[in-house]
């Protein structure tokens, strides 16, 4: 999987520049704030990538093996949870009717 890590960085230096300025963070902070903008910039990245070119099956597959586990943790239902709205909204927009078109 590539994925595209300037957008990653621009991503993370923008929202480091935001909460610098709003919240008030010294300039002395900015490693640390920029540590943890990074490091969420890279997940957001990883769960949209983890979804997009999935199809309907694999993500069924996919939430019927989590629902049947004894134990997830916290990662785990983080998964079911993007695994299910990754669904829903493939079959949504799969089979729903055309807005504005009432049957």
């Amino acid at each position: 999987m590539k994925y595209n890590r300037s957008a990653i960085m621009k991503a993370a230096w923008k929202s480091t520049r935001e909460r610098m300025r709003l919240l008030g963070y010294a300039q002395r902070q900015l490693r640390q704030v920029f540590a943890v903008e990074l490091q969420s910039a890279w997940r957001a990245a990883k769960a949209r990538a983890a979804y997009v070119p999935r199809s309907i099956e694999s993500l069924r597959s996919e939430v019927i093996a989590l629902e049947q586990k004894t134990r997830l943790g916290v990662d785990g239902l983080q998964r079911l949870s993007n695994a299910r709205a990754a669904l829903r909204k493939l079959t949504s927009t799969d089979q729903s009717p055309a807005r504005g078109h009432f049957a």
